[in-house]
């Protein structure tokens, strides 16, 4: 239940049912910045014999995103998303075209992430057979709630998966094992097996994460170099493991931060080559570099979202 506090007094916010699918697409379409971080490409984008709802880009991970927007509940999401997934993949010319006509750009097919394009699904309500049938860490789909109150409110809930399990198909299906050779969705374990860090360093990570929970809940996007810590859609700092080290950096321009701690090691890379977003590099390896990373970790996440 949703309340509003007038004085001394909780008002109950009476929920409202979208009337259409069309109503939830028109309103995250003219929005796709605010409630995703995506730019929008497309409505009603043809593609072979399919159509999807809106066509969208990652400019942090030069991507495609296909949205599809839901109002029933028996509709097998598996089928759907890995089917999107295969036309994407057998025709990624023709998307590309679309990105060149809207940008007025140039780019050509290997300047894009093919392995990190992804379906989204939007619905007022998902069933259990589709959170439990999208439900594997392997699978490049989100699924995002989303409800309307009186008053003008809309809320947008992305449905977190948990679980570590991966999706294998009981009978191999030839669309399922195409898109997979393609697409990779990166886990905290795909990470390490790929860097190889040592116990103290994983360590140092997970202090880093118990202690940045008391900022914000962060959302953490595991990517093939580094580790988003994102809200609202924003990075406000990566993470990447070496052998021995962290490295850490906070995404605002140069001289943004302010005063650092001397005993901190920092690197301005703004006119260097690196994974991260930001000018600030920190190349972590005790616990005591951690502690007092936080407050200016901190500071970055008030700068991003303008919270406190």
């Amino acid at each position: 239940m949703l309340f509003q506090k007038v004085q001394n007094t909780l008002r109950e916010i009476n929920h409202i049912d979208f009337k259409l699918e069309k109503d939830i697409q028109k309103l995250l379409e003219n929005n796709l910045e605010l409630a995703f971080g995506l730019q929008f490409l497309e409505t009603e984008f043809p593609l072979k014999d399919m159509r999807f709802d809106t066509v969208a880009y990652d400019e942090e991970n030069a991507a495609f995103v296909i949205i599809e927007y839901k109002k029933v509940r028996n509709a097998s999401l598996v089928d759907q998303g890995y089917a999107y997934l295969h036309t994407v993949l057998d025709r990624k010319a023709e998307s590309v075209l679309l990105y060149n006509k809207v940008k007025n750009d140039k780019k050509q097919v290997p300047d894009f992430s093919w392995d990190m394009t992804r379906i989204y699904f939007v619905s007022p309500y998902f069933s259990k057979f589709q959170l439990a049938a999208t439900g594997f860490a392997n699978m490049p789909f989100k699924l995002f709630g989303i409800q309307q109150y009186d008053g003008g409110l809309i809320e947008i809930t992305e449905i977190e998966n948990k679980t570590e399990t991966e999706f294998e198909p009981s009978i191999q299906d030839k669309v399922i094992e195409s898109v997979n050779k393609e697409i990779k969705v990166w886990t905290f374990d795909d990470y390490c097996k790929k860097t190889n860090p040592c116990n103290d360093v994983l360590e140092l990570y997970s202090q880093l994460v118990d202690s940045v929970s008391d900022i914000a809940s962060f959302s953490i996007d595991y990517k093939k170099v580094y580790i988003a810590f994102k809200a609202k859609h924003t990075n406000v700092f990566d993470c990447a493991f070496t052998k021995k080290k962290l490295k850490i950096w906070l995404n605002l321009r140069w001289n943004e931060l302010g005063e650092i701690p001397s005993e901190l090691p920092v690197i301005d890379v703004s006119n260097i080559g690196h994974h991260g977003n930001g000018d600030y590099q920190f190349d972590i390896s005790t616990e005591a570099e951690i502690e007092m990373l936080i407050p200016l970790i901190r500071k970055t996440y008030e700068k991003k979202t303008g919270r406190s």
